[in-house]
């Protein structure tokens, strides 16, 4: 009786192994796009700090005094 249950099982879960290959993809993907994005948002963000911090440092016109 088991053998038997176990054999019906057998070809079910062989047939759902693509749909989960591609599941695993789709969100291998999706988590690649979302690292990627966090990272350029950080570098970018980065970028404009420095260069606010140099147009801010940097000598525009004279100190009023």
């Amino acid at each position: 009786m088991m053998s038997r249950f176990s054999h019906k099982m057998t070809p079910k879960k062989f047939s759902l192994i693509p749909g989960n290959i591609s599941r695993f993809f789709i969100l291998m993907v999706i988590v690649l796009l979302a690292t990627m994005g966090v990272m350029i948002q950080s570098a970018v963000n980065a970028w404009l700090k420095e260069k606010a911090i140099r147009w801010l440092m940097s000598p525009r016109s004279p100190p009023a005094h």
